[in-house]
């Protein structure tokens, strides 16, 4: 489905006939025309119609003289000045004051920037008119999941559609039908409700109650829909996921943390004798790892992808698993902190992987850290987004969008 736009309304300080004030304003409908609708021109003071913020194509002299007008504005202020999309280098001292005056400014000074700002707005609207869908316990006839209820002649019908993007491993059959009967479920629910942004399941607490995993109908769903999952139906994950890959459009996924300075601690819960070898400082590592692997992650982004049997022993023996990864290189972990107000954010690396045979962790991600006992002082949860890229200046925007403070964890 096509990614919602931020609604923008122009705003001048002199006249809309400006030749640079028109410049500027067809300049940025070219280059946020995947990521912003600007309406027509308005006057600074002018009563604003319904949209997520106000742009500034053009800052003069007079802003100095109208702060008052600048405080009275209700909606977000960007300033995006120059012929690229971004604020012009002669007003960053302008913006300085009117922040000194106790003007909220967004002034991006990339295009990547403005663009992460736009996808942000637009996603803050989003959201105050969707929802979220968890499921909780709520076992159908015979003590399982309705899922069950589905025949295998549907549940093959949905494997014949999607065989061939799909690889699999060592998967009987049956594994493989109850795999899609969860994901039909799923996407009949879907399809009778209106506006869900993310579906999490509570698979592990409840497996009881189900043969299965949706791991698989995650990905079929974000492939599809571009639908956010909740593992666990960890809500805070879900938010924070949304929220990151909304508005900068980074690969995004759910893991648990191991840090090495857990030890016997760590190392018990994935049923491991020890941490792999890393260079440096093992107290500055951490392993990712959930469900015997990496981590519900789709296709798109993985660099290795395949479906396996499941290695918890928590979960029916019918059960499935992602065993995916992501690229070596630059990662973010982030999440939001209960009280909704903080984003932390560590930015680290993944250097490689690690798999221990007949443990809870046969393909996990090895991540380095800028400070691992400040990880563990400051990181909210033991659940953490992994998020490809270092990209603090994108969530700082963002951020300011949502009324998040951003926080870094050892920079």
């Amino acid at each position: 489905m096509p990614a919602p736009k931020a609604r923008l309304v122009p705003l001048y300080l002199v006249s809309a006939d400006d030749p640079e004030f028109v410049f500027h304003t067809q300049r940025l409908r070219e280059l946020l025309v995947d990521e912003a609708d600007l309406t027509d021109p308005l006057p600074l003071g002018a009563a604003l119609p319904p949209a997520d913020a106000v742009v500034f194509p053009q800052m003069v002299g007079e802003a100095y003289r109208r702060v008052a007008d600048f405080r009275r504005l209700t909606l977000p202020v960007l300033v995006l000045t120059s012929d690229f999309g971004t604020m012009a280098m002669w007003d960053w001292e302008l913006i300085g004051y009117l922040r000194a005056e106790g003007v909220e400014v967004m002034s991006p000074y990339s295009l990547a920037g403005a663009k992460t700002a736009c996808r942000a707005l637009a996603t803050k609207r989003q959201l105050r008119a969707g929802q979220f869908l968890v499921y909780q316990d709520h076992p159908g006839e015979g003590g399982e999941q309705p899922a069950k209820a589905i025949p295998d002649a549907v549940a093959a019908q949905e494997w014949e559609r999607a065989r061939d993007q799909v690889p699999v491993a060592d998967l009987t059959n049956r594994s493989t039908l109850s795999a899609l009967k969860i994901y039909r479920a799923v996407r009949d629910d879907l399809d009778q409700e209106d506006n869900v942004l993310a579906a999490g399941i509570n698979c592990l607490n409840e497996s009881a109650y189900s043969d299965t995993t949706p791991c698989l109908a995650w990905d079929l769903l974000y492939s599809e829909r571009d639908m956010i999952w909740g593992c666990e139906a960890d809500t805070m994950s879900m938010l924070t996921k949304f929220l990151v890959n909304r508005s900068t459009r980074a690969p995004v996924m759910m893991t648990n943390l191991y840090p090495f300075l857990m030890g016997q601690a760590a190392l018990q819960h994935e049923k491991i004798s020890n941490f792999p070898e890393v260079e440096g400082n093992p107290d500055d590592y951490v392993l990712g790892v959930h469900c015997g692997y990496l981590g519900v992650l789709p296709r798109q982004w993985s660099v290795s992808w395949k479906v396996r049997p499941k290695a918890l022993a928590i979960v029916d023996d019918n059960a499935i698993v992602l065993d995916a990864r992501l690229p070596t290189g630059d990662l973010s972990l982030l999440k939001l902190a209960p009280t909704f107000e903080t984003l932390t954010v560590v930015e680290g690396e993944l250097t490689g992987y690690a798999g221990f045979p007949g443990s809870d962790c046969r393909n996990g991600a090895v991540i380095r850290v800028p400070d691992g006992h400040a990880l563990m002082e400051r990181l909210p949860s033991h659940h953490s987004i992994l998020s490809t890229g270092h990209d603090l200046p994108g969530l700082k925007l963002m951020g300011h969008v949502f009324g998040l403070e951003v926080e870094t964890i050892g920079a």
